[in-house]
């Protein structure tokens, strides 16, 4: 994976910044995608597309999380939010 950097010179509060703006602009393209079909082809078409992307969607991204923060297999949901909360995330 390619390093980029000019992220090497932002600050900790200008990286959580523009993380937060990749995040809305994110969710920003998803729903104009979902008033895009459900334009073209109607609610129900919208609806179907929108369950089949998350369906697989989630998997990736779940599995994209995991690999960064390494978390181990098996590892339950409430394992996860214990570690996180008290800060013993491997690193």
């Amino acid at each position: 994976m390619s390093h980029n950097k000019a992220l090497d010179t932002l600050t900790r509060e200008q990286l959580t910044e523009l993380l937060e703006i990749y995040s809305k602009n994110w969710l920003a393209a998803d729903g104009i995608w979902f008033q895009s079909v459900e334009r073209k082809l109607g609610m129900d078409e919208a609806m179907y597309h929108d369950v089949e992307t998350w369906k697989k969607f989630t998997v990736v991204e779940a599995r994209k999380l995991k690999e960064f923060l390494r978390l181990p297999d098996g590892l339950a949901w409430k394992d996860w939010q214990r570690r996180f909360r008290s800060g013993s995330m491997p690193t």
